[in-house]
């Protein structure tokens, strides 16, 4: 079974890792879709991000049926277009349910894709994308929350 696991990753946390790590471990191919908004005002470009991604993956040892894209446009057309089975969701808290839930079902009536929500892990819980870029905007230690070749990155910018 192939699986589209979409966000903007912007950047990519050890959450996002982690939610990887064991999606790859029950699929036949990962499909790690960086959404592409350029109406949205991102930290890191979408290449950058894609190089961040595959890089990350590497440093944490994550290997093997996973491939990296980006995507402008629905994410239910990238689904067909590619063939897979699912999308998956990752939950962080019970605030997240309403809000996926509500996106699963509305791409379900309008192409027939089913989402699989997928809970972090309770050690990961605590780390969101926007926390990470508020925190490394005021010179804070991130090295907890991301990826070194990420913490790295952001002290650049």
């Amino acid at each position: 079974m192939r699986v589209v696991y979409p966000g903007s990753f912007d950047p990519i946390t050890l959450g996002h890792v982690d939610i990887i790590k064991r999606i790859s471990a029950k699929f036949d191919q990962v499909i790690i879709l960086v959404a592409n908004n350029e109406n949205k005002n991102t930290y890191f470009s979408v290449d950058q991000r894609l190089e961040l991604i595959i890089k990350s993956l590497s440093e944490c040892g994550v290997k093997g049926n996973i491939r990296v894209e980006k995507h402008s446009g629905l994410l239910v057309d990238f689904v067909k277009q590619q063939m897979c089975d699912f999308i998956i969701r990752g939950l962080r808290r019970a605030s997240d349910f309403d809000i996926e839930y509500d996106m699963a079902r509305l791409n379900k009536h309008i192409s027939g894709v089913e989402t699989l929500l997928v809970a972090a892990d309770p050690k990961f819980t605590h780390i969101a994308s926007s926390y990470v870029k508020e925190i490394a905007k005021f010179g804070g230690d991130i090295a907890s929350l991301v990826p070194k070749i990420v913490a790295d990155s952001m002290k650049k910018n």
